[in-house]
């Protein structure tokens, strides 16, 4: 009898060893898109749950949390699902909003999921991803703020540049500034004070832009007459670079934003005479050529008039 009930026994415990070893669970896995945003434009976070266990998910519940006031779901914060099936995924999608003040760097979003298993069993899961926010001079401050600059003429002693707001709000306290660059140097001011421009307004600035390491260039000198010429540089090697130039505005905030842009610039092809001086010399060889000839035609005029009185004589 007692034999009996110890294999009762053993057989219980094999039996529920067994049972907890093959023992299955939902398991539900979450991954987002990657985000590059802008201070103070609304971008998409798409949050995608995978369920990798060997049993489905139900009621499945998501939430997000940012931990800023700089970073916060638009609409609701909060996403429900159903059932997920064993091997399957489910995504949707949140609107984030950015506040215009917010730094670059990268931000935190947490999300919490719970969930349970078709007998009831409760789980949860915690998930953190990073969402980068980028500087306004890496790129425009989203739809809000935008601008365009465009060459309206080009020529070697004046370059006239059209800055266009192309965003929804008006820029204040704009300026356009040509910072130092490689390719080209600014004579006299660098920087034009548009003041406020409104969406869809543009306004014209001008300033003297000279492209750097011309080619061309070459110097021809006469001393003949006693004037010097240097040949003007050529500005068609400028032809195909871009000029950098900025563009800081206060936005409705208050916060002072840049906006860097590339431009093609071609100024025109062409010559111009930088230097025409006079100048005279009281030695050298230029000089003794000169006494030279005066002489030989002084001593031929000489020889002429001693041939003349001869022949004036011999007729007498």
């Amino acid at each position: 009898m007692e034999k009996k009930i110890i294999k009762i026994f053993i057989a219980v415990l094999v039996m529920s060893s067994l049972a907890f070893a093959f023992d299955t669970y939902p398991g539900i896995v979450v991954s987002t898109n990657n985000v590059e945003a802008l201070p103070g434009a609304p971008f998409i976070l798409n949050v995608t749950l995978s369920n990798g266990g060997e049993v489905d998910a139900f009621d499945v519940r998501l939430s997000l949390t940012t931990g800023t006031n700089t970073i916060l779901p638009a609409t609701q914060s909060t996403a429900y699902f159903n059932r997920i099936y064993s091997g399957r995924s489910s995504t949707t999608g949140f609107i984030i909003l950015t506040n215009e003040s917010i730094s670059p760097g990268i931000y935190s979003i947490t999300f919490n999921v719970a969930y349970r298993d078709s007998d009831g069993k409760n789980y949860s899961t915690t998930t953190t991803t990073g969402i980068k926010i980028l500087n306004n001079i890496q790129g425009n401050v989203g739809n809000l703020y935008n601008f365009d600059v465009v060459v309206q003429d080009a020529t070697a002693t004046s370059t006239t540049l059209a800055v266009v707001n192309t965003g929804k709000n008006t820029s204040y306290a704009t300026i356009l500034k040509i910072p130092n660059q490689e390719n080209f140097v600014v004579t006299g001011t660098s920087s034009s004070i548009i003041g406020n421009l409104g969406a869809g307004d543009y306004t014209l600035a001008s300033f003297q832009i000279t492209p750097i390491g011309f080619s061309n260039i070459s110097s021809a000198r006469s001393f003949q007459g006693g004037s010097r010429n240097i040949s003007a540089m050529n500005f068609s090697s400028a032809n195909g670079r871009n000029l950098t130039v900025e563009i800081s505005f206060t936005d409705s905030n208050g916060i002072r934003n840049i906006v860097e842009k590339q431009i093609p610039l071609q100024i025109s092809s062409g010559t111009t005479q930088i230097l025409r001086t006079s100048q005279t010399t009281s030695s050298g060889s230029g000089s003794g050529l000169t006494y030279i000839i005066i002489g030989v035609v002084g001593i031929l005029a000489i020889v002429a008039i001693f041939k003349l009185r001869k022949r004036i004589r011999l007729k007498k």
